[in-house]
């Protein structure tokens, strides 16, 4: 019919130049209308019907037929409708039966009339589109302008098109659906017939936490429910609402983050990061790991120990640790110096190891968990603090060992004694004393041996017996009758005093060591000069004469002098000096230069005299104790010989001065002469005696010296037996004495000389 409408618009202007021809062509077309209106009206009605079937176009089957009646199906039929020979055309737009009817254009026979589509009214929400020849068509080819032929009356409807939109809001869910847009088109007759267009709604979409519950045209879920994949026909922009279910699994997680051991930080443990599902919605809260060393942090600014589950997963929880902390104060524990601070470690740090203290006399051994300094309880500075101790309080005490002996100073030796030949000489009795410091434990006791030259040594110990607080004086004193020891000082600055005073005779070496608390004993100190060796005794050197072997001239004698230190088994301190004196004239050295370097314990030399008559030999000995022995004899030269006496009296003992180096001790308190030295004296006499007694009712000169030997041995051993010794000694030398009155002549004479 396009191409009809089209052609009738391109030949109408040759009509009007020509009209025989245009009448021709009216008559031609009339004849053909004419034998097929019937055939053609009947087709036309079921193209039609089979259009409403389908709903689609039916423009295309339809031909213009002349007729008198409009079906409302939109056919014309011919008929006597043309008033006066007019066709009219009814054009429907803009609202249900609303049209206008248009006078065609008649042809010269009035069989055939043109009109011109006019516009289409506005309906509202819909664009005009064009004019269709069926109320159920859709399409509108027939555009507003277009020259329509018409045969009868004819009836056009507008078409209306407008795009209708399918939408999707998600709520929250993944992945939103593409819009979805179609045509809803509207033909306008004596009512409105639609074209609706037909969507598919889409599948579900997916949302953490919450399930799937189709699609409504509400988003508060109170409009129209749609299934995902139902079919819905829309005639106006629709978006769909995804609806939602709280759902019981969704994911949140539980975070832990433990502070660090120096900075104030806190570091998250991945490994111990809680995945748990909640309840959409649901509040919930995170349960703290039971951590050893840590306390959970309640800062809320710090953590979230709680929170609503996110329906996304988002939600997470934190728990923040933060570590114990330990307080170590220090006990200097008898120390010196500052007591070190106090020092807060957090757990899994190390304490920071102070000062090494310090302590006169002791070393220092390392900070203990107690006083006592228990093995166990030793602190171990490279080791966490959690594995010394359990205590979050607690308190190191410095421990101390006394790992130093005590120090034993240079000796020092009494007045009364001095050094020869490397060794340290007493007369009647020697002091020895010491300096000892022991700044640790205190001393305990002191120990002494006397070494003698032959013989087993002795020993002796001072215990030291009481330390007492309020008075810190020391003291100990030893037993035993070789020697005595005392010791005597201050337990608070540790500095002591040990005297040892040997009081019998004794020659050899004497060593000393002490004992501290702490079993610490000192290096053995030999408390001689230079190690030698001392030297006790108050035994005169013995002076004997006798007549010299040699030949001599008839005038002259020598007399061989003797001098001996160890005459009867005494200790010798050795001869220091011998003179002689020949008749009172000048004293002469013997043996000068002999005694200052070793211990001579005997020296005989001679003397020769000349002249005829008696002289007097006087002779001087000295030991290096300062003991002292005088000596004269009788030498009588005649004609025929020379004969020599000793005088019976020997001179008592006085300190001089030695030929060896420094002064001598002197021998005692003011009285000139001491009881042993009077008894040495007697003994001496009383020796004489018996010497010269050799005849009958005497006795051997073995008896002798044993008996005087042992008298003098038993009075020097205590002051108490000085006078029963003097009174023994005295009936000794009186009945002896009685029995030198009867010998011969000769022997009276010698003595009394």
């Amino acid at each position: 019919m396009k191409e009809q409408n089209k052609i009738q618009t391109a030949k109408e202007p040759k009509q009007q130049r020509h009209p025989i021809r245009q009448q021709l062509l009216a008559v031609v077309l009339g004849v053909c209308l004419t034998v097929v209106s019937v055939p053609v009206s009947s087709f036309g009605s079921s193209v039609q019907a089979a259009s409403e079937q389908r709903g689609t176009r039916a423009e295309d089957s339809v031909m213009p037929v002349s007729g008198d009646d409009g079906g409302s199906d939109g056919t014309v039929v011919t008929g006597d409708d043309g008033e006066n020979g007019q066709f009219f055309a009814d054009f429907y737009s803009g609202s249900a039966g609303n049209k206008e009817s248009v006078a065609a254009v008649m042809a010269e026979d009035e069989k055939l009339g043109t009109v011109t589509a006019p516009e289409l009214m506005p309906l509202a929400g819909f664009a005009a589109v064009g004019w269709s020849e069926s109320k159920h068509d859709f399409g509108g080819e027939i555009k507003v302008g277009a020259n329509l032929a018409l045969t009868g009356n004819s009836a056009y409807y507008g078409v209306y098109q407008k795009n209708v939109t399918l939408s999707y809001d998600v709520g929250g869910g993944e992945a939103c659906p593409e819009s979805e847009m179609q045509t809803c088109s509207v033909n306008v007759s004596e009512k409105l017939t639609y074209d609706v267009p037909s969507f598919t709604a889409a599948d579900a979409v997916r949302r953490t936490g919450y399930v799937f519950a189709g699609w409504n045209t509400e988003a508060d879920g109170t409009g129209i429910p749609v299934a995902a994949g139902g079919t819905l026909e829309l005639d106006s922009d629709t978006m769909l609402h995804a609806m939602w279910v709280e759902g019981n699994g969704t994911p949140y997680r539980v975070e832990h983050y433990k502070q660090d051991v120096v900075k104030d930080v806190y570091t998250r443990v991945d490994d111990d990061t809680e995945y748990l599902m909640g309840k959409t919605d649901e509040l919930v809260n995170a349960e703290p790991n039971p951590y050893t060393g840590f306390t959970v942090n309640t800062d809320s600014e710090l953590g979230k120990p709680s929170g609503i589950v996110e329906a996304d997963g988002s939600l997470v929880l934190q728990l923040y640790y933060d570590r114990n902390v330990y307080e170590i104060d220090f006990d200097l524990n008898g120390g010196e110096g500052a007591v070190p601070k106090m020092q807060a470690v957090r757990y899994g740090g190390l304490l920071q190891e102070p000062e090494m203290p310090q302590r006169r006399g002791y070393v220092f051994k390392g900070w203990y968990l107690d006083s006592a300094g228990t093995e166990s309880a030793c602190w171990d500075f490279y080791q966490t603090i959690e594995r010394n101790t359990d205590t979050r309080k607690a308190t190191l005490y410095a421990k101390w060992a006394d790992e130093t002996a005590p120090v034993l100073g240079e000796a020092t030796f009494g007045t009364g004694s001095r050094n020869f030949a490397d060794w340290v000489i007493g007369r009647e009795k020697l002091t020895i004393t010491v300096p000892v410091t022991e700044a640790g434990s205190g001393l305990k006791q002191g120990d002494y041996w006397l070494q003698p030259e032959t013989g087993r040594p002795r020993a002796g110990t001072a215990l030291i017996r009481a330390q007492q607080a309020l008075t810190p004086e020391i003291r100990g004193r030893s037993g035993g009758v070789s020697a005595v020891m005392t010791i005597r000082g201050n337990a608070e600055s540790g500095e002591s005093i040990v005297v040892i005073t040997i009081e019998e005779e004794f020659k050899g070496s004497v060593s000393l060591t002490c004992t501290d608390n702490a079993g610490n004993v000192s290096v053995e100190k030999v408390l001689t000069a230079d190690g030698a060796g001392v030297i006790v005794e108050d035994n005169a050197p013995y002076i004997g004469f006798s007549k010299a072997e040699a030949d001599t001239a008839e005038d002259v004698a020598a007399v061989d002098v003797n001098v001996t230190d160890t005459a009867g088994g005494n200790v010798a301190a050795g001869i220091a000096d011998v003179s002689y004196q020949v008749d009172g004239g000048k004293a002469k050295e013997a043996g000068a230069g002999e005694f200052s370097d070793v211990v001579v314990e005997s020296y005989r030399f001679t003397v020769t005299i000349q002249g005829e008559g008696k002289h007097i030999l006087k002779v001087a000995a000295t030991d290096n104790a300062g003991n002292q022995s005088v000596r004269e004899a009788v030498v009588e030269i005649t004609e025929k010989k020379a004969v020599v006496t000793p005088k019976s009296k020997t001179p008592t003992k006085t300190a001089t001065k030695s030929a060896g180096a420094g002064a001598e001790p002197k021998t005692g308190d003011s009285t000139p002469v001491k009881v042993f030295a009077t008894l040495g004296m007697v003994a001496g006499f009383t020796y004489l005696l018996l010497y010269f007694n050799a005849g009958e009712g005497g006795i051997t000169e073995g008896e002798k010296e044993e008996i005087i030997s042992r008298l003098v041995r038993w009075a020097r051993k205590g002051k108490l037996r000085k006078y029963p010794a003097i009174l023994i000694i005295s009936v000794f030398l009186f009945y002896y004495h009685s029995i030198g009155r009867s010998v011969s002549d000769e022997w009276k004479k010698v003595y009394e000389g």
